[in-house]
């Protein structure tokens, strides 16, 4: 995807991808929805809803590792969100990773920024 990343006032770069999430609503409903865009603090979610700011949700997603696949489970707090082509991009920050789930998404992204650079 192409979509811009919102907010500049970021701890990590984000990495566009297009990575299949569920979410857990705080009432405990259950959405599905993809990652448009991600870093080891936080991500970009495409939904055709706006979330109000503020909003924790619980995050499940699944990354790619040199052992395998990686679930990642955390709770994530709504910063903000805006309309992009018919959908919203809800950028959240992450909130209670822990240090298993940083390292397995930290060396995701490494990966995927290093086959980018490759292929340009």
């Amino acid at each position: 995807m192409t979509e811009p990343t919102g907010k500049n006032n970021r701890k990590h770069k984000r990495l566009n991808v297009d990575i299949p999430v569920k979410i857990v609503l705080t009432e405990g409903d259950v959405v599905r929805a993809n990652l448009c865009n991600l870093s080891v603090s936080g991500a970009g979610i495409t939904y055709p809803v706006a979330a109000d700011a503020g909003v924790v949700l619980e995050l499940h997603f699944v990354v790619n590792t040199r052992q395998g696949r990686y679930p990642i489970q955390v709770k994530a707090q709504v910063v903000h969100n805006f309309l992009y082509k018919n959908q919203y991009v809800i950028g959240v920050s992450f909130m209670d990773m822990s240090k298993e789930q940083a390292r397995a998404l930290g060396e995701y992204l490494v990966v995927l920024q290093s086959l980018r650079r490759r292929q340009e």
